[in-house]
């Protein structure tokens, strides 16, 4: 654990309202460490991208202590770095299709007139690519460490049991996901900002419209509040519920094409 200090960000309340969730599968990483429970896993990660397209991992390395850090670090780009330095570093989206960077607030039009209050921060797996604001370069070591655990001891496994899950040979996945290989692979930190009533009712609650993630797989660290909604095969839209310290994982139009 790091020794510089930082504020500790604390998480809004879990949602307690009567919602209707997905039934996820929970995918118990502990249990890739042979190859008999990689090919159970294997069934159940091809059934649930087959079927919903999502499931949890859990058991994947990191402790609950360490996730409260990470969430520390996360809000430092938006609590603690001026408006006039985000603009320095904003992502060059429109001009190179690149989101490494800063994606501000009110970018996209929602509804009505109504747009997003959604800023996020974009970080190349490979930290030392591009300059960072000045109060985020101290933690970019642990940064990196996270996004190399992210790729390792995350990714990769659930590559391994994709393939297997294709029939394939264990590391054909892999190979294609290296972390040296040339991509757009971040880590992202993200926050949203509160909306009036008015624009709540404009846009019906909506505060980001469906869509599609476009690389191989997406991986999400649970918080407490639920925002997230995946469509099922039904055509009904359900929301995902929070476990702690749990990942929710979703496949991208990448692996599509891949599979």
């Amino acid at each position: 654990m790091s020794s510089l200090t930082i504020p500790h960000y604390t998480h809004a309340p879990e949602t307690n309202a009567d919602l209707e969730y997905a039934d996820l599968a929970i995918i118990d990483l502990s249990k890739a460490g042979t190859l008999e429970g990689r090919f159970e896993l294997a069934k159940d990660v091809r059934e649930a991208l087959r079927n919903q397209g999502f499931f949890y991992v859990v058991n994947h390395g990191y402790t609950l202590a360490q996730m409260a850090r990470i969430f520390d670090i996360a809000d430092i780009p938006f609590a603690h770095v001026s408006e006039d330095e985000k603009k320095t570093y904003a992502a060059k989206m429109k001009e190179s299709g690149s989101f490494q960077g800063y994606k501000p607030r009110q970018y996209w039009h929602i509804d009505n007139g109504v747009r997003d209050q959604l800023e996020h921060y974009n970080i190349n797996r490979d930290v030392t690519k591009l300059q960072h604001p000045e109060p985020l370069r101290p933690f970019l070591p642990e940064i990196g460490a996270f996004a190399r655990n992210n790729h390792d001891d995350v990714l990769h496994p659930i590559l391994r049991l994709l393939s297997l899950g294709l029939e394939l040979p264990e590391e054909t996945l892999v190979r294609l996901h290296e972390f040296s290989a040339v991509g757009e692979t971040y880590v992202r930190f993200m926050k949203y900002y509160p909306r009036s009533e008015e624009e709540e009712a404009k846009t019906k609650n909506v505060w980001l419209k469906g869509h599609t993630d476009f690389g191989s797989l997406t991986i999400l660290y649970s918080q407490p509040v639920a925002a997230l909604q995946i469509l099922t095969k039904d055509g009904t839209w359900k929301w995902i519920k929070h476990i702690d310290n749990a990942l929710v994982i979703n496949a991208g139009d990448a692996m599509e094409f891949l599979s």
